[in-house]
């Protein structure tokens, strides 16, 4: 996730099984929590 400033400030897991979300974990690179970003605030990656 990405501030205002578009540096990133933490971020958001998504965990599947079976094709389906089964998991979400969203966390800060401090020790302020976040709450769940606008999409427009993360930038996607995937994982194999």
């Amino acid at each position: 996730m990405v501030g205002a400033d578009g540096e990133p400030i933490g971020g958001l897991l998504l965990f599947v099984d079976g094709g389906r979300l089964s998991g979400l974990e969203v966390y800060s690179l401090d020790d302020d929590p976040l709450p769940m970003p606008h999409p427009d605030r993360v930038r996607w990656q995937t994982a194999a």
